[in-house]
């Protein structure tokens, strides 16, 4: 190989060899896990069963919590389940399977942890009122980048049916 092919060579490496260098000096010891970007998004899962699902196209959500109110339209969309799964050695495949309910979520910007008064309207297509449902929940913390990353958005969960709702 000529000088000038090595010096060539030498040149690219040089930068990798450093940014490597970099990469290691600067991550997290063997043990710890490093955090991400990923976030949550506040609020309230809604989820409908068949029955409830089958008359409600959106849900009117009146949140209260400490002082503020909010409110905001969940739209909804059909709920899918694991269908067929596969395995081809260690590579495994799900198959989304429809579900007969309904899900969305009544994004609350500023929520907090505690307790959430709520108040959902369900509307059917043309917007006219086929239910309302009220219930207190309590929102908690989520930790989308696990325990020891620090907290993010505040969240709670109901299921809404024919008969009542009640907290997830």
């Amino acid at each position: 190989m000529s000088s000038s092919a090595r010096s060539a060579r030498t040149a690219r490496l040089v930068p990798l060899a450093a940014a490597l260098a970099f990469a290691v000096a600067c991550s997290d010891s063997p043990g710890d896990r490093p955090c991400t970007l990923v976030a949550a998004v506040p609020g309230i899962g809604i989820d409908l069963d068949a029955a409830t699902a089958a008359r409600t196209e959106s849900v009117q959500t009146h949140a209260c919590w400490g002082g503020t109110c909010q409110d905001v339209t969940a739209k909804l969309f059909p709920s899918t389940g694991v269908g067929a799964t596969s395995c081809t050695g260690e590579v495994c495949a799900a198959q989304a399977t429809p579900l007969p309910g309904k899900h969305g979520n009544a994004t609350l910007p500023g929520i907090v942890p505690g307790p959430v008064d709520l108040t959902l309207t369900l509307l059917d297509a043309s917007g006219t009122e086929v239910g309302t449902r009220r219930i207190t929940v309590t929102a908690k913390a989520s930790y989308p980048n696990g325990p020891n990353c620090g907290a993010d958005a505040a969240q709670a969960a109901v299921l809404v049916t024919d008969s009542g709702i009640i907290a997830k």
